[in-house]
């Protein structure tokens, strides 16, 4: 066996190849191998290398790195990297050994596919790179070969992995593909949108706010996207605005969901009113005078005709007064009468127009409230007169409310505005049997030799005693010298002339006459008394 060996190395060194350094010859090139024994040096195959020179069999030959290639035999090195778009992996013999697969790329050199990372994709084979996730879209893990719509609530500007861009708090949205958060919904108004990656309106705001828009809480306060009801107004459960109170109700504080009541009576509110009995005549009034108006009422309600109220702040129709007597109220909304009654009419409480005459018998000047019956003296004839006639001479009215007048009766005279029949009797000493007098002289002095007792004779009550003459009413002093003297003796019989002569004389005479006598004065008389040279003489009786 060792000579076998010996002669085989003989005949290699004979022959000048290669041989272990052991032996003699040259050594054994890189890219090659040379076994024991051999007469030239082996290439490594296509696939293969070696970098070292003296290895001496094909197991020293290296599979070509990773990444690279080994396109033909007896390399020292790999031959180069492995282009861009493929991948090369151990022992591979050409640039372009394996396409890149989708969902993957292979820069130049690469030993494997590389997966795309989450953002991007590559939806073909043979890629150097991955691509962005497109806009509207999302890559949510590694080696995707293609992309997937972006989720409802989010958005996807480009190169979104999956979740990273949702939509803010006060947005959402229900779509998928947003590429912006523009493209998120601002909340609608009446609910908010709590958080973010709202893919709907969360709730109705709450009761007391107002949700304008946009909102991200429940009670949102900042007046831009909402605000808590003020006072002059309510918001229910998903309010969009504050609602003005309205008409006839008032909200007294800050986040009411309902109004607080109705105004009161005697007030009227116009709307956002914040007290029951608002004065500022913005958001309401008091009742002014001629109206009133019940809790509630969004007006107010005049005072019919006929009626009147002279102060505001009038709770109920009893506040409406019936139109004062001797006044008339013609129009609604009164708050004083409209005028005095009319002359010639009456106006009674609640009268709407001066329409009622006076009647006949009846005066009713301006502002009467009842026709007034004439008074004893006048009379009226006709309707509507302001005045009652006088009653005219001749004539008596007696008692009130005298449509005419009566003829003056027979011993009595009667001047205008005479009030009864024998007010004004015919004096003692006259008499009259004829109507319609009118004054005292138109009454008949009672005749010679007879006298009228007492007043309102209608003729002489008697003869004259025997021895006694009476003289004619208006006969006063036939002789100036006889003088009526106060201490003088009544006769009885002159008691009766008193009725009838004011003053007299005594005559003396011739005897004849001697018992000839006048009464002097009323209740006074003188006896006649003979003088000589027929003079008249006196003496007191």
């Amino acid at each position: 066996m060792a000579l076998l060996q010996r002669l085989l190395t003989l005949l290699v060194l004979g022959r000048g190849w290669a041989a272990p350094s052991c032996l003699l010859g040259p050594t054994c090139p890189p890219g090659s191998v040379c076994p024991t024994g051999s007469s030239r040096p082996l290439p490594c195959p296509v696939g293969r290398f070696v970098p070292t020179p003296g290895s001496v069999g094909y197991g020293d030959c290296l599979a070509c790195t990773p990444g690279f290639y080994c396109n033909a035999s007896g390399l020292s090195a790999p031959s180069g990297p492995c282009a861009p778009g493929y991948y090369c992996p151990s022992g591979s013999t050409s640039a372009t050994a394996v396409t890149c697969p989708s969902g993957n790329y292979c820069p130049g050199a690469a030993p494997a596919p590389v997966p795309c990372s989450p953002g991007t994709y590559q939806n073909t084979t043979g890629s150097s790179s991955c691509s962005p996730c497109l806009q509207g879209f999302r890559c949510p893990t590694s080696g995707l070969a293609s992309y997937l719509p972006c989720l409802p609530g989010h958005f996807c500007p480009g190169s979104t992995i999956s979740t990273e861009n949702p939509c803010p708090a006060g947005r959402y949205s229900p779509s998928t593909q947003l590429t912006s958060a523009s493209q998120c919904l601002p909340c609608p108004p009446g609910k908010y949108c709590a958080g973010t990656a709202n893919t709907a309106p969360t709730a109705p705001c709450a009761p007391g706010f107002a949700c304008f828009g946009g909102a991200s809480a429940a009670t949102p306060a900042d007046n831009v996207t909402g605000q808590a009801c003020a006072p002059g107004a309510f918001c229910p459960s998903g309010s969009t605005r504050a609602l003005p109170c309205p008409a006839g109700s008032y909200c007294a504080t800050s986040q009411l969901t309902n109004t607080s009541g109705f105004c009161d009576a005697g007030y009227i509110c116009y709307g956002s009113a914040t007290r029951s009995a608002p004065t500022d005549g913005v958001t309401g009034i008091r009742v002014p005078a001629g109206f009133w108006s019940a809790s509630g009422d969004v007006s107010p309600t005049p005072c019919p005709v006929g009626r009147f109220a002279p102060s505001p702040g009038n709770p109920s129709p009893s506040s409406c007064l019936l139109c004062t007597p001797g006044f008339y109220c013609a129009s609604t909304g009164l708050s004083g009468p409209t005028a005095p009654c009319t002359s010639g009419y009456y106006c009674p409480s609640g009268t709407i127009a001066p329409t009622l005459l006076c009647p006949p018998g009846s005066q009713c000047p301006q502002q009467a409230a009842t026709a007034m019956p004439c008074p004893a003296g006048t009379y009226q004839d006709l309707y509507g007169q302001a005045l009652c006639k006088t009653c005219p001479q001749g004539y008596f009215c007696a008692g009130s409310g005298n449509t005419g007048f009566a003829l003056c009766p027979p011993g009595a005279y009667c001047p205008s505005n005479t009030t009864f029949a024998n007010q004004f009797p015919c004096p003692s000493g006259t008499f009259s049997n004829l109507t319609g007098l009118v004054t005292a002289a138109e009454c008949t002095p009672c005749p010679p030799s007879q006298y009228c007792l007492g007043v309102g004779q209608t003729q002489p009550t008697a003869s004259c005693w025997p021895g006694w003459v009476l003289l004619q009413w208006g006969f006063d002093k036939p002789n100036a010298a006889v003088r009526v003297m106060p201490s003088w003796k009544v006769l009885p019989v002159c008691e009766f002339a008193a009725s009838v002569v004011r003053s007299g004389n005594v005559h003396g005479g011739d005897g004849e006459h001697e018992r000839v006598g006048v009464c002097a004065m009323p209740g006074r008389a003188v006896l006649p008394r003979v003088g000589s040279g027929g003079h008249d003489r006196e003496q007191p009786v």
